[in-house]
């Protein structure tokens, strides 16, 4: 019987490769939070309802991150910063859209992508083309200009369905595992 050597090589099992994966996203994804939080006013958002009981900031969190995790499950390995910058501000209208006493949200579906775009790049001037695109038209088909890169396609698609399901989870904690990974690196963002 052959004895086996003192020190195998192993290579990672295919869970603890998405398991490095995911941390070195996770680090990545919020590092951009963070930057944006501070830099700019991306922590305000927390001060709004978005759909049911889910802030707008929790939403924007939501749909940046799971933008990023279908780019990534695609196979995009392209822009994946721009992705996350863009999907993070998307909403970054900065006002209580269900405010009936404010005259901007008698069209906010149409509007709030341009508000958003406006603001984001007072706060950020180094906003890329690409980040534009997608804070301009995840509205479609409700705006009328659909996306023109596959990453503004995969917000656009995401935005949908995290609406979707803030709607339907209405009084009901959202995301519970987004939450955790919040907890986990930001602890100190308030949502």
């Amino acid at each position: 019987m052959p004895s086996l050597p003192l020190i195998a090589r192993r290579t990672p099992s295919a869970l603890e490769q998405l398991d490095a994966l995911s941390n070195e996203m996770n680090i990545a994804f919020f590092s951009c939070v963070a930057d944006l939080v501070t830099r700019g006013r991306l922590g305000l958002e927390a001060q709004a309802k978005q759909h049911g009981s889910t802030t707008v900031l929790l939403h924007s969190l939501a749909v940046a991150y799971y933008a990023e995790s279908m780019a990534r499950t695609l196979g995009a390995v392209g822009p994946l910063p721009e992705l996350r910058r863009g999907a993070l501000l998307h909403d970054y209208f900065l006002y209580d859209w269900h405010d009936a006493h404010d005259p901007r949200n008698r069209h906010h579906a149409l509007l709030h992508p341009r508000y958003a775009c406006d603001n984001a790049c007072e706060d950020f001037p180094d906003l890329t083309e690409l980040e534009r695109e997608i804070i301009l038209r995840h509205m479609f088909p409700l705006t009328l200009v659909p996306p023109r890169h596959a990453e503004a396609w995969i917000v656009t698609t995401v935005d949908k369905w995290c609406a979707s399901y803030e709607t339907a989870k209405r009084k009901t904690d959202a995301y519970p595992h987004l939450r955790a990974l919040i907890g986990t690196y930001l602890p100190e963002l308030v949502f």
